[in-house]
């Protein structure tokens, strides 16, 4: 037979296959997750608890330590990066799918879109694509991808209540290459790269995430992986305590400083301190993280390191870097030894209280609502609370917010239609509202 009729013939017998309606697609999905389970362990992948891995992390021009655990009969796992001026963490347990943002402080990610992405995650974290019999998912085998070396058969993958991923399975060596998944408002692509045997596994030592400006996003490079028993992954998921960086100084654990509305803007401004220096204009935003600009980094004499990007609106992104701060103060409420991203934007001006403009020094965000708890009142007042010393009963009105991310989300209702949106004080262009559920 010519060469040309033995490469088509695969691809006759798939697509006779997929002409079949649903089950034969499956069907032909199912016969090549088990080429790959053959290729990547065989029977060996019965006799696994779990994975655990230690290596190195690139991610935004900065190098750090890297380590994972999987659990595969659940789909637990934890993947944390240390990168000295700042390390973060994400994980999914029993309580349910958390993260840590690079200062240490730690949220849930417990919105809809948050479980439904936390489910193929584990389904992922699993390796339940080698067990396509035993696990409760859809497989569809859709057009191959990539042409000669480099061709690929690609599969959707739906874990119940679970998000699609596509996986791209070498037709070559029949292992797999990437993971792309859709995402609300971003497409997360996880590339596995650079396999080598370990023990009777032929597993990936280099995997590269695309998401954007998450900090998941980078390239970690495994040094070692090890197979351990489930009650040692257990005990290697443990989430990491809460930051102990900040405080009220005060007995009240209470304080209040000067807010206000940008007359120009429309931006919430507050006045803080860093390295206690003179107090600089900041936007209070709820849906960012603690920004400096590369002005305002300079005149304070701290060192900037790293270089990246941060997507913004549509295509557009800007320059990214790092710098740790010793101490931040807003009144008499600090954190200590944090990381401030530098965003290489400019936020224009703002009018202190002597009626000079000057330019806004960037923002404050999660990382003061996750140690604080913050009310704004219209007397032009920030109330800062420690919540361990204290809680206002009279702050009543109280709804529950969710996260998907780092953003604040809350259910709210336009012209009658209940929706869930992000709460982002620091955007000051009015109701957004996506197009799908307009």
């Amino acid at each position: 037979m010519p060469n040309a009729m033995k490469r088509l013939v695969p691809l006759l017998w798939v697509l006779l296959l997929c002409a079949g309606g649903p089950a034969k697609a499956q069907q032909a999905a199912t016969s090549v997750l088990r080429t790959l389970r053959a290729a990547s362990g065989g029977n060996s992948w019965d006799k696994i608890d779990a994975i655990a891995a230690i290596g190195t992390k690139q991610s935004f021009g900065l190098s750090g330590e890297y380590s994972s655990v999987e659990l595969l009969g659940s789909g637990f796992f934890k993947r944390a990066s240390d990168y000295g001026i700042l390390r973060n963490a994400e994980g999914f347990d029993r309580s349910g799918r958390w993260r840590m943002e690079n200062s240490g402080g730690l949220h849930p990610l417990d919105s809809d879109e948050a479980a439904a992405v936390a489910r193929t995650e584990a389904y992922l974290a699993a390796r339940g694509y080698l067990f396509p019999m035993r696990n409760s998912a859809s497989f569809a085998l859709e057009r191959s991808g990539g042409k000669g070396a480099h061709e690929f058969d690609r599969i959707a993958v739906t874990p119940a209540g679970g998000r699609t991923v596509e996986l791209w399975i070498g037709r070559n060596d029949h292992l797999l290459h990437r993971a792309v998944m859709q995402l609300a408002t971003w497409t997360e692509t996880v590339e596995y790269r650079d396999y080598r045997r370990s023990g009777v596994l032929l597993l990936p030592f280099e995997i590269a995430t695309d998401n954007g400006d998450q900090p998941e996003a980078g390239v970690a490079r495994i040094s070692d992986y090890r197979v351990i028993t489930a009650s040692a992954a257990n005990a290697l998921l443990q989430r990491p305590g809460p930051p102990r960086d900040s405080r009220v100084r005060n007995a009240t654990g209470r304080t209040v400083a000067p807010f206000a509305i940008d007359e120009h803007s429309g931006f919430p401004i507050i006045w803080a301190s860093l390295n206690g220096g003179e107090a600089l204009p900041f936007i209070l935003d709820t849906g960012g993280h603690d920004i400096l600009t590369p002005d305002a980094a300079r005149n304070l004499g701290l060192t900037i390191v790293g270089g990246g990007f941060s997507l913004g609106a549509g295509s557009n992104s800007t320059a990214i870097q790092f710098t740790k701060v010793n101490r931040l103060s807003v009144g008499e409420a600090e954190i200590v030894s944090t990381p401030f991203t530098v965003l290489h934007i400019d936020l224009g001006e703002t009018t202190d209280a002597r009626g000079r403009r000057l330019p806004i020094a960037g923002l404050l965000g999660l990382e003061l609502f996750e140690r604080f708890r913050v009310v704004l009142h219209r007397n032009g007042t920030v109330e800062i609370e420690d919540p361990v010393i204290r809680f206002a009963s009279e702050h009543a009105a109280l709804l529950p917010i969710t996260f998907t991310r780092d953003m604040p989300l809350i259910e709210a209702t336009v012209a009658g239609h209940l929706g869930t949106f992000a709460f982002d004080t620091g955007n000051n262009a009015g109701l957004i509202v996506s197009p799908g559920w307009a």
